[in-house]
């Protein structure tokens, strides 16, 4: 085992993380994560994805990488050696195919007709436009004849009536409103609570909720991998769009679930800003970067 290979061991056994965990959050094959560190780089698809995977693993266990690449440099494969095995410029030339006449010619087709179609465009709009003078023209020549001023009583009594309607309709609404705010004051407020922690699982219990929503914000320029299910470990998954298929979450994800029980597994919890829970803020008790939690609705 290297040197480089050790220190990476000894950091994903202080975290409590198995390999398992490990390949889901870097979603690396567990055969080269093994490789990494046994420092056999040979079982690596190729040299170029040593220190690729390197970075990776690195940043799964809470490890700068670069400061790794200086460090062991002499351990890793050279990226140089990789860049001679590529084929040379002429070589590539040599089999470029040549353009044929119809991909020569297609531009300039495709040109003509985006002409003609802008053409017939602004010939429409200008016969569009005409027209609408035309019409705007006897309709105001028609309004001009037909002007009438009624001052007509019946018609003063009607408008003060009108106004009176409206005034009132608007009484009835600030009503309703301050009845609505009244009620959404006097509602208890969602209340979480940690039950208690077993292992890397913690369970949570969520109060004066009818659904869980829950916030989860990484820190700029930072992901994290979280994976939900209904219930338990092996219930079903929680698909939501809000969560990439992949789990990796770069930008906040927000999501509504009318479920009576979840089970969540989160990780690189330290690239995490904030997790809130129907506004309440979440606390990870134990500070491992893989985090299991559960969350039980109490209505």
């Amino acid at each position: 085992m290297s040197e480089l290979g050790q220190l990476l061991k000894e950091t994903r056994d202080n975290q409590n993380m198995t390999l398992e965990d490990l390949q889901e959050i870097t979603k690396i094959q567990k055969r080269y994560l093994e490789a990494i560190e046994n420092g056999d780089y040979t079982k690596l698809p190729g040299k170029f994805y040593a220190r690729a995977f390197v970075k990776s693993y690195a940043e799964a266990v809470g490890l700068d990488p670069y400061d790794l690449f200086e460090q062991y440099d002499h351990e890793l494969p050279k990226v140089h050696d990789v860049i001679n095995d590529l084929p040379s410029r002429s070589q590539t030339q040599s089999f470029s195919p040549k353009p044929s006449a119809f991909n020569t010619l297609m531009p300039k087709i495709l040109l003509g007709i985006l002409i003609v179609g802008l053409v017939v465009a602004i010939y429409l709009i200008t016969l569009q436009f005409t027209g609408e003078q035309k019409d705007n023209e006897g309709q105001n020549d028609t309004s001009d004849q037909n002007v009438v001023i009624d001052h007509d009583t019946e018609g003063d009594n009607g408008a003060t009536k009108k106004n009176g309607d409206k005034a009132a309709d608007n009484q009835d609404r600030n009503k309703d409103s301050n009845q609505k705010t009244e009620e959404q004051s006097k509602k208890p407020q969602p209340k979480l609570k940690l039950e208690g922690t077993q292992g890397s699982t913690s369970t949570f219990q969520l109060t004066n909720a009818d659904q869980i929503n829950l916030t989860i914000k990484p820190k700029s320029g930072k992901e994290t991998w979280i994976d939900i299910r209904e219930n338990g470990p092996s219930g079903d998954k929680i698909d939501n769009k809000a969560i990439p298929k992949n789990g990796m979450l770069s930008s906040e994800a927000q999501l509504k679930l009318k479920k009576q029980k979840i089970w969540m597994k989160v990780g690189s919890t330290g690239n995490i800003q904030s997790v809130k829970v129907n506004g309440q803020k979440l606390e990870f008790p134990i500070d491992n970067v893989v985090q299991k939690v559960v969350i039980t609705l109490k209505k």
